[in-house]
């Protein structure tokens, strides 16, 4: 024996049943979710003979189109560096690319050998048009960092990660693109500022506790702030030569130099 057939509205669908306002809200907190992690779909992919065709009927040049391609393949998902930390201390990263010739396997033993040789730096990973590098570990960069003999500063080393990419067009020419991240850099001197802005906080309410005038206290306070923020803002001095350092390794490259011993 079977039990009753359900309910049914209007169409055949199942009569509504009764939810209470805590069910609703979880029904559309589910439903969010779900739609949040469903696939969107997919864009129609236009090929590159579609791109230089696009660029003709615009009047722009061939050669221009290229460089944009190349570039383009060389992004590799940059983010923007926006928010606070970029405003109190500057930027977590900085970039130099150019257009060189040469191929791209070439091309990448070349940064990869001046990288080493320039900034101490050792590969992480190694892609076919790619490489991630970081400080040296081993003992003999250490040394090196440590008892700079040649005057170098290894400006490099301090960042988190240094990566190169190269987009070859086929036809002796790459596009190079080295960024370096200096986060951890910028993370530290925030923190250094931070804490010299709270001593400076802290001083001015103990003197006020203990009855110091108004002026000294407003004085220790600012002088902890300006202290703070001096330091937060020297990440912007090593970010402008950390990009001084990337281009030197790529007029290395871009000459053609060899390293040496």
């Amino acid at each position: 024996m079977t039990g009753p057939e359900p309910r049914t509205g209007n169409g055949g669908d199942p009569a509504p049943r009764p939810l209470d306002r805590a069910a609703v809200e979880r029904v559309l907190q589910r439903a969010t979710e779900l739609q949040a992690g469903t696939a969107k779909p997919a864009q129609p992919l236009l090929d590159e003979r579609a791109v230089f065709e696009a660029a003709a009927e615009l009047g722009l040049a061939p050669d221009l189109v290229r460089r944009a391609l190349l570039e383009e393949r060389a992004h590799g998902g940059i983010t923007a560096d926006v928010g606070l930390p970029r405003r109190l201390a500057g930027p977590g990263a900085v970039v130099a690319s150019r257009l060189l010739a040469g191929d791209g396997p070439s091309t990448l033993a070349a940064l990869e050998r001046w990288l080493g040789h320039e900034e101490c730096l050792t590969t992480r990973r190694r892609r076919a048009d790619e490489i991630v590098c970081e400080a040296g570990r081993d003992l003999g960069s250490r040394l090196r960092r440590a008892v700079p003999f040649d005057g170098r500063r290894f400006l490099l080393a301090r960042a988190q990660q240094v990566n190169g990419v190269v987009a070859d067009d086929g036809a002796g020419r790459v596009f190079v693109r080295l960024t370096a991240d200096l986060r951890n850099e910028r993370l530290e001197k925030l923190l250094s500022g931070g804490a010299l802005a709270g001593l400076g906080a802290v001083g001015a309410t103990v003197g006020a506790l203990a009855g110091a005038p108004v002026p000294l206290d407003v004085l220790m306070a600012a002088a902890g702030a300006g202290a703070g923020a001096a330091v937060s803002r020297s990440h912007a001095g090593y970010a402008a030569d950390a990009a001084d350092a990337l281009e030197r390794i790529l007029d290395r490259v871009e000459a053609r130099e060899e390293v040496r011993p």
